[in-house]
C-alpha cells in the first residue's frame, strides 16, 4: 500500500509497521514535557534536532513535530506561539533529515506555514472537523492523518470498535469530498481520546479490524494511560507496556505506529516477528510432509 504526501511516498506493508518518531516541541506534553526544552522553558532547535537525528539513526521512517499538547486537559496556545516553537525546529531538521515530516497541529495558519516550510504530512487531531483545514491539504498535496477525536464526537462506549470503524469511515468520505486523494489519508483511531481506558483497550485488543476500512491504519499507543492502568506504573515507566502493545499492533498488521522510543520498539517488534515466522514456517512444513 502506498501513502502519498508532497511528491513522495511511502510503501507500507504493515510487515514490519514503519515507525513514525514523536518530537514534542512542547514543555507541558503528558508523557514527556519540557524534553527538548532549553534553560528558558522554551523548545530547543539544538535538541530537537539532535533528537530528530537519533530516530532517523535508530530506523523512524517518519518524524511527527507537535508544538501545542493535546493532553486531557491541556491549555490550547496562540497560533503564533505554536509556530515560534515549531518553525525553527522544523526547518533546522529539514534542512539536515531528509524524512518525511508529519505536523500535529489543528491550527490552519499553523499548518500552512509548516507545510511552505518543508512539511509533507498534516496530523490532525480533530479529524477534520476543520473545512479550511481540509482545503488546505486539498491543495497543498499533503498527506494526511486523520484521528478520531472522542472529545469531539464521543463514540459510543457499548460497542467502542463498530463505532470507531463508523467515525473513521465517515471522516475518510469528508476528505474526499474536499478532493484529497485516496491515497494520501492515513487514518487513526484516536487511543487516548476514547471515552474510557476499557475503550482505548478493546480498539487496541481489536485493531486488525480496522483494516476493514481500507486505508493506511496509524496508532499511538506510546505511555497511554490504558497501559498505565495495566502495569499500575506512571506515564513515563510504561516504555516495556508499550513495547508489548507495539508487537501486538505490528501482529495485527498495522501500518504505522506513532512511538517515543524507536530502536527499542524495532527490536521488540523484530524478535516477535521472528519467532511468529518460524512458528508458521513450522506449521506449514508439518502439514506438508503429514
Amino acid at each position: 500500500m502506498l501513502w502519498r504526501f508532497g511528491d513522495r511516498a511511502l510503501e507500507l506493508t504493515g510487515d514490519p509497521p514503519a515507525i513514525a518518531g514523536i518530537l514534542n516541541l512542547t514543555p507541558d506534553s503528558f508523557s514527556d514535557g519540557g524534553a527538548l526544552c532549553g534553560e528558558s522553558g522554551e523548545p530547543s532547535v539544538e535538541l530537537a534536532v539532535e533528537r530528530a537525528l537519533r530516530l532517523a539513526r535508530e530506523g523512524a521512517q517518519l518524524l511527527d513535530l507537535g508544538a501545542e499538547s493535546t493532553r486531557p486537559g491541556f491549555e490550547p496556545v496562540p497560533a503564533e506561539l505554536e509556530k515560534a516553537r515549531l518553525l525553527p525546529a522544523l526547518c533546522a531538521i529539514r534542512r539536515q533529515i531528509d524524512l518525511p515530516i508529519s505536523i500535529d497541529s489543528t491550527k490552519p495558519a499553523v499548518l500552512k506555514a509548516a507545510l511552505q516550510a518543508g512539511a509533507e504530512i498534516v496530523n490532525d487531531v480533530n479529524g477534520l472537523a476543520s473545512d479550511e483545514i481540509c482545503r488546505l491539504i486539498a491543495e497543498s498535496g499533503a498527506g494526511v492523518i486523520a484521528m478520531q477525536n472522542g472529545r469531539l464526537r464521543p463514540i459510543d462506549a457499548s460497542n467502542p470498535v463498530e463505532s470507531t470503524l463508523e467515525a473513521l469511515g465517515e471522516i475518510a468520505q469528508k476528505a474526499e469530498r474536499f478532493g484529497i486523494a485516496r491515497d494520501r489519508i492515513c487514518l487513526d483511531p484516536g487511543i487516548g481520546f476514547t471515552p474510557s481506558l476499557e475503550c482505548d483497550l478493546a480498539i487496541c485488543a481489536h485493531c486488525d479490524r480496522l483494516h476493514a476500512l481500507g486505508y493506511p491504519i496509524l496508532i499511538g499507543p506510546s505511555r497511554k494511560r490504558w497501559i498505565a492502568a495495566q502495569t499500575q506504573k506512571g506515564t513515563r515507566q510504561n516504555d516495556f507496556g508499550t513495547a508489548a502493545a507495539a508487537v501486538w499492533m505490528a501482529q495485527a498488521g498495522i501500518e504505522i505506529l506513532r512511538l517515543h522510543l524507536v530502536g527499542e520498539m524495532r527490536d521488540s517488534i523484530a524478535v516477535a516477528r521472528a519467532l511468529y515466522k518460524n512458528r508458521e514456517a513450522s506449521r506449514c512444513a508439518s502439514g506438508e510432509r503429514s
